[in-house]
């Protein structure tokens, strides 16, 4: 009986061994994935503001391709006045 008994304890702090090692291991993947949580949001804050610089320069691009529209079209009228004063 005393056999048993001491068998049993055996395998219960062999057993609890066990247990201890995957809490540690449980904890480092649990800080694991709260760093890859801390870095993607990291990573989507700035892909937000790459692409709102991204946009904010498309729009200006849009009016700088308006204002050169515009001034060819000042200098064809121009140089159709021009021909006609001519």
């Amino acid at each position: 009986m005393r056999q048993e008994n001491q068998s049993f304890r055996e395998q219960i702090e062999h057993q609890n061994q066990i247990v201890q090692v995957k809490v540690t291991e449980a904890a480092e993947l649990t800080e694991d994935i709260q760093t890859l949580t801390r870095e993607n949001k990291f990573v989507n804050n700035e892909f937000t503001k790459a692409t709102q610089a991204n946009e904010f320069l498309k729009r200006q691009n849009e009016q700088l391709q308006d204002q050169e529209r515009l001034a060819h079209q000042s200098v064809r009228a121009l140089e159709m006045e021009k021909q006609d004063v001519l």
